[in-house]
């Protein structure tokens, strides 16, 4: 993995995340689609809950279809 400056990153780079919460925090942004958001909650110091709410666009949406 690299940063936008294209240096390599090591996992032992990251001072919060490990390589499980950085997978299910890309995960979770790739599930939010067109219109989301992810929050993270943190805990004693500790990343402890992630949320994730989903918009729907309601020009787009039609009563009956499924969210």
């Amino acid at each position: 993995m690299t940063d936008r400056d294209g240096d390599r990153l090591e996992w032992g780079d990251f001072k919060f995340l490990g390589k499980h919460e950085t997978l299910m925090i890309d995960e979770a942004l790739k599930s939010v689609g067109e219109h989301g958001e992810v929050h993270l909650v943190v805990a004693k110091g500790k990343l402890r809950f992630l949320s994730i709410e989903v918009s729907h666009d309601v020009l787009k949406w039609q009563p009956g279809e499924p969210l």
